[in-house]
């Protein structure tokens, strides 16, 4: 045990460190767009295959997209600790 793991903490002596991805807007696949994907959701795609009429060959299109939340979003000042 470290001297700094062993000191009571308290808000002020926490180490801050933040993870966070940035959101996304209007993200565009095939015809499908999403209007707002935040940080820590989970966007997935399932794809069909579909015939390149220019090219003539058979290509993946986007059918359906499935935005998943993966974390419940709140108000972290509703913790009290002073952040």
């Amino acid at each position: 045990m470290t001297a700094w793991s062993a000191r009571a903490r308290t808000a002020s002596s926490w180490p801050k460190t933040t993870t966070k991805w940035p959101s996304a807007y209007n993200i565009v696949a095939g015809n499908i767009v999403i209007p707002v994907k935040r940080g820590w959701d989970y966007l997935w795609f399932r794809y069909a295959d579909a015939e390149d009429d220019s090219a003539k060959v058979m290509v993946k299109r986007p059918v359906s997209a499935h935005l998943e939340r993966v974390f419940d979003y709140t108000n972290f000042a509703l913790l009290g600790i002073g952040l």
